[in-house]
């Protein structure tokens, strides 16, 4: 009885002083502090200096003060290595008064990339597109030192339209809509800055670019492409009627001076200008973005305008939309419809006016990083009528 009692008091003399004496230990890794301490702990136990208590307790100081020298915090280097590779079939309607199309498989998108922090508030994106030749699509430094104001330095998606900064692995369809790859900018090598407030329900995105596309070597003038982006969410975690329900708004606007543009650059396929031209290109947008329970609804409009310089060249307008509703039929499957108009040059009708309706499915084998998409489109044009509707099935895998 004394002796239990005399390993009790001693073990509340020693576990203080044994503490402090191993404090040092924190210093090295968990498994050099275990293999080296350990054995010393267990011989005082046995000689009844500790009790098993103190023991305890002396191990879990030990193995926290180990777990916060090794958090990120105190070493925030990190990598990570993915990719994504796209594999589409495509199979166009074949027009009795055209030429045949052909079905084929395509290697959509094969790409590599590197994400990770090379110090505290100092991360990096590195992205290459390997389906054909090596190309390198974004290369990104981040500075998040200020959450109001976190800069990105390299080339990067310009903040322009929401379904173009949609990443292509998360998209509802196949492809994005017609008028948003005509009128969004290409991505770009330059500056953007963005940050968000009131407990992020409102967000900004500004950038300041070259203007003349990715892997340019410089610029092409002394001007540059200037972009905003303003984003809401008036309603994050809502309910409506018995469902879950959010809504998020967004705008956008560019203008830039561009130098040497060929007809076809100009807002898709344009014919306008004939040869190349120089002038002021000036670019808006909204969009908004709903979910209900299983359901979701996007829409977005785009506009754009291009005035020639020269004399004697009219104005380009354009401007197109897309409307879209899905809906989840099980945990897995998720259907999608779409309808989208886009018109290159408001003061011609042509073929080059188009009017697409999109039917897809979606099937989420291991949500977006196995993934089916399958998408019917009924083609429809103004000025001759063309038999061109396509089908395309793209399997997704992220690794």
């Amino acid at each position: 009885m004394n002796k239990m009692k005399f390993s009790r008091v001693n073990g509340r003399i020693w576990s203080p002083i044994a503490i402090w004496s191993l404090a040092f230990a924190s210093s090295f890794p968990i498994s050099a502090r275990a293999q080296d301490w350990r054995p010393i702990m267990d011989k005082l136990t046995e000689k009844g200096i500790f009790s098993k208590e103190d023991r305890d307790e002396i191990d879990k100081e030990m193995e926290a003060a180990g777990a916060e020298k090794a958090s990120p915090a105190a070493l925030p280097f990190s990598l990570k290595v993915g990719g994504r590779v796209q594999l589409r079939f495509a199979a166009q309607q074949n027009d009795p008064n055209g030429k045949d199309k052909e079905d084929s498989f395509r290697i959509r998108r094969a790409r590599i990339s590197m994400d990770g922090t090379l110090i505290e508030d100092v991360d990096f994106h590195v992205e290459a597109d390997v389906s054909r030749e090596a190309a390198l699509e974004e290369a990104e430094i981040r500075l998040l030192y200020f959450p109001w104001a976190a800069a990105t330095l390299g080339q990067f998606k310009t903040p322009f339209s929401m379904e173009n900064l949609t990443s292509a692995k998360k998209l509802d369809t196949a492809e994005r809509a017609e008028a948003v790859t005509a009128l969004s900018p290409d991505k770009e090598i330059g500056l953007m800055v963005g940050g968000k407030f009131f407990d992020k329900r409102l967000s900004y995105r500004a950038s300041l670019t070259n203007g003349n596309g990715k892997n340019k070597k410089a610029n092409d003038n002394d001007q540059f492409l200037y972009v905003l982006r303003l984003e809401g969410v008036p309603v994050r975690e809502g309910h409506l009627f018995g469902r879950n329900f959010s809504a998020s708004i967004g705008a956008n606007a560019a203008l830039s001076h561009d130098s040497a543009v060929r007809a076809e650059e100009i807002f898709g396929v344009s014919k306008a200008l004939g040869s190349a031209s120089e002038g002021k290109r000036r670019l808006a947008g909204c969009d908004l973005s709903l979910r209900w329970g299983k359901s979701s609804f996007k829409a977005e409009y785009l506009y754009g305008n291009f005035k020639p310089s020269r004399r004697g060249l009219r104005q380009i307008n354009a401007g197109g939309y897309y409307v879209q509703g899905g809906h989840y039929l099980t945990p897995d499957i998720q259907a999608i419809i779409r309808h989208e108009d886009y018109d290159p040059d408001r003061h011609v009708s042509d073929n080059s006016d188009l009017r697409w309706t999109t039917l897809g499915v979606n099937y989420f084998i291991r949500e977006h990083d196995l993934k089916v998409q399958a998408n019917y489109i009924f083609k429809g044009e103004d000025g001759i009528s063309v038999k061109n509707d396509t089908l395309f099935v793209m399997i997704q895998l992220l690794i």
